[in-house]
């Protein structure tokens, strides 16, 4: 009898021996999810809004006639006399230039913020214009004319300003005449851009698909774990009651563990490289904005 216990007690010494870094090394295989961080997101992007204080015809001519298309082209006349590049027209913007001027003949105002707090930047994004810059020129009055009109801008140094600025590369305007404060004239909104596209911003689904990878990573630890917790019970069971078939049965574990910690490796190295190209195209991104905002 105690010939047997030796010989057993060898057998699962040996077993000890082959299979040691599977039965104690497991722990140490299971690796640490190192901490994630982001620079700025793209929805934290700075954004301006530049707008000069309103300006009011000098005179009032009873044969006042304006046009949007005037507008445009002798506004992108100044431009290239002082060596700019054209403003090009902008669906979105040409919308909100539109709904401005519209709603200030409704609410019978005049000034960049509207009674309900919506300033040129609130329009813009309303008709679907994203921006990093926003300018917003606004005029009352009978004007004589488109040329007297954007006169009467390069007259103002804020307005003056907002059609030479080289970083605007867009633009919308609406002149419509109507009824305010009693009587009929004018108003006319002149709507700047500098477009979101300016810049190099990834877009938001790339955020999103980080999350979710390490939401997947998340999960993955908890398997591990899981996995981890049913190795331990088992090898307890083998030492206190040995057979080929619970052994059989650590291997089948330790086995789907291993196949699964090489997956959450390659997961892991996949979403830092994905983060780290994310953030560099992030600080691209700041990096050309600062040029325009700065």
């Amino acid at each position: 009898m105690r010939y047997i216990i030796i010989v057993l007690l060898l057998i699962f010494a040996g077993f000890l021996f082959l299979f040691r870094d599977l039965i104690f090394g497991i722990a140490a295989r299971l690796p640490e999810i190192q901490n994630i961080t982001f620079d700025i997101e793209a929805s934290d992007i700075k954004k301006e809004v530049i707008a000069p204080a309103p300006i009011r015809a000098k005179t009032e001519s009873t044969q006042s006639f304006l046009t949007d298309e005037g507008v445009i082209r002798l506004t992108n006349i100044r431009r290239r006399e002082n060596g700019l590049a054209p403003l090009m027209l902008n669906a979105e913007l040409v919308q909100a230039a539109a709904a401005k001027v519209q709603d200030m003949f409704n609410s019978q105002y005049f000034a960049h913020r509207s009674p309900q707090g919506l300033d040129a930047g609130a329009f813009a994004e309303n008709n679907g214009y994203e921006y990093i810059m926003i300018g917003e020129n606004l005029a009352l009055g009978n004007f004589r004319s488109d040329a007297e009109l954007v006169q009467g801008w390069m007259d103002s140094p804020g307005h003056r300003a907002n059609i030479l600025n080289p970083d605007f590369l867009e633009i919308g305007v609406a002149v419509r005449q109507g009824t305010f404060e009693g009587r009929s004239t004018w108003l006319a909104v002149q709507e700047f851009g500098t477009p979101r596209s300016a810049c190099p911003i990834p877009a938001g689904s790339a955020s999103k698909n980080i999350e979710a990878a390490k939401a997947a990573l998340s999960r993955l630890e908890t398997d591990l774990a899981n996995l981890k917790k049913a190795i331990d019970a088992k090898t307890k069971e083998y030492k206190q009651h040995p057979s080929e078939e619970t052994q059989a049965e650590i291997q089948a574990l330790a086995d789907e563990y291993n196949r699964q910690v090489a997956i959450y490796n390659a997961k892991q190295t996949q979403l830092q490289k994905d983060i780290t190209a994310y953030n560099s195209q992030i600080k691209a991104a700041n990096t050309c904005i600062t040029t325009y905002t700065s």
